[in-house]
């Protein structure tokens, strides 16, 4: 724990140009959230060190959230520089959207696939109800690619909803090969010359049957991939030929996003618990859920490498994710005091409460 600290606070310190006094809060606000497991700004400010009272770190906090500027551009190098995923990198685009009183909460975001979880690298607040658009997507692509360039993209996964002509014409045309799922009524051609939707096409498979075929949409040769699901769904991917791997295989680690979305949430830190409802507000703190997923995933991998995460015994899996493993045991380190004083130690005595 206290090496990743160091490291983190290294790396901080190297990326964003802070006052002492606002790093040393960043830093104490990053480690009161994986402590705490909360995103409420009581249960952070009473994760924090020091002996000021209660109220007056929780107006410390809302204080950093209202005045200081964070670029997510800093947080994304931060995190890739912390977590160094050697290239090509796997990236996943999905969006996820909740009610908070009239508030509606829209998030696009992009994640890394590292060590089997999605770790969450721009987020876009979409700051409206309904699906992203084109233009949407694109812009945080560019976003991406004006950090990291071109040349480290695998391929990008992503859902029914990202489709759409512009936005695979843009991302061939930037070398980012896509692996996206098509919806059941798409039209595809059939080997009489006409089209039917790609559900007709696959009727006649048993669960676990695939097929697969090659066709020219929008001018473009794609490949294509077709399954029934145990759920007796249709499952169809879309990908360029470039793109030489087994696809129903990689479209799996799509799926990393979804429980990234669980491990904000429900299974880490309440995410949709927040009460903060001004957008950059609330965006600075989807910056500090990056940064705590990131290291709780490390952790878990540090930890999982000297101490395996034991199986179930009913069946092959583990009992936890690395993200989980992780979290509990950098939680369960805040409990003892030489690991608080070890975080401690990181924030200089004149900014420290």
């Amino acid at each position: 724990m206290e090496r990743t600290a160091h490291e983190l606070s290294d790396i901080i310190r190297s990326n964003f140009s802070m006052h002492p006094a606002r790093l040393a809060c960043l830093l104490q606000l990053i480690w009161a959230l994986i402590s705490s497991k909360k995103v409420q700004l009581w249960a952070l400010a009473e994760s924090f060190g020091g002996t000021a009272q209660p109220e007056s770190r929780v107006k410390r906090i809302s204080r950093f959230l209202r005045e200081q500027a964070m670029a997510w551009d800093d947080v994304s190098r931060c995190v890739m520089q912390l977590l160094s995923i050697p290239a090509p990198w796997t990236l996943v685009m999905d969006r996820t959207n909740w009610q908070f009183g009239k508030s509606e909460r829209n998030y696009l975001v992009l994640a890394v696939v590292y060590h089997g979880n999605a770790i969450p690298l721009l987020v876009k607040d979409l700051s409206r109800a309904g699906n992203s658009d084109a233009d949407d997507r694109i812009a945080l692509m560019e976003r991406f690619l004006a950090l990291f360039g071109k040349d480290k993209v695998f391929c990008l996964l992503a859902d029914r909803e990202f489709i759409g002509e512009a936005w695979l014409q843009w991302l061939l045309e930037n070398n980012i090969p896509p692996c996206i799922r098509l919806r059941n009524n798409t039209q595809v051609r059939h080997h009489n010359g006409g089209k039917v939707p790609v559900s007709t096409l696959l009727c006649g498979l048993a669960v676990g049957e695939y097929r697969t075929w090659h066709e020219k949409r929008d001018g473009r040769l794609w490949q294509m991939v077709g399954t029934k699901t145990a759920t007796g769904e249709y499952l169809v991917l879309l990908a360029p030929p470039s793109l030489s791997v087994p696809l129903l295989p990689l479209y799996k680690v799509r799926w990393t996003i979804e429980c990234l979305f669980k491990n904000a949430k429900s299974s880490g830190f309440a995410w949709e618990e927040t009460h903060l409802t001004h957008p950059e507000r609330a965006e600075k703190l989807v910056a500090l859920l990056a940064f705590a997923v990131a290291i709780s995933v490390k952790e878990g991998a540090l930890q999982h490498a000297l101490r395996p995460i034991p199986f179930r015994k009913t069946k092959a899996a583990p009992l936890c994710s690395l993200f989980l493993y992780g979290l509990r045991h950098l939680a369960d380190s805040f409990k003892k005091s030489d690991a608080c004083l070890a975080i401690l130690t990181l924030v200089p005595k004149s900014v420290r409460w």
